[in-house]
């Protein structure tokens, strides 16, 4: 189950990063493959503290939710299909985090 949700986080952050990229924000966009590759290679970083630092630039001032997406016009997709994915991805991401969150303390307490 838990590597189910590491999937599909990575997914989440793929898509989150191929929507930054279309909207200009290359910095953004290297920032989730980053984060990818963290995960995937588990001695690079902690993963609970990879997982923190992705739940902290989800929401709040200078947050991927607070970007101002606005894709090429030869990435088909509009303005307003951005900003709602943009939220979607927020919400499920965080969804994904707090889910993986869960099954480490239950693990990290059966021991």
């Amino acid at each position: 189950m838990e590597n189910d949700i590491i999937a599909h986080l990575i997914t989440l952050l793929s898509e989150a990063a191929l929507l930054c990229e279309v909207s200009g924000y290359e910095d953004s966009a290297n920032w989730f493959r980053d984060r990818i590759r963290m995960i995937k290679n588990p001695t690079m970083a902690s993963f609970p503290e990879v997982l923190d630092e992705i739940g902290s630039v989800l929401a709040g001032m200078g947050s991927f939710s607070d970007l101002s997406l606005t894709p090429s016009a030869n990435s088909g997709i509009s303005r307003e299909q951005a900003r709602l994915c943009q939220w979607v991805l927020v919400e499920e991401i965080g969804q994904a985090i707090e889910s993986l969150k869960k099954q480490g303390e239950s693990t990290f307490n059966a021991k």
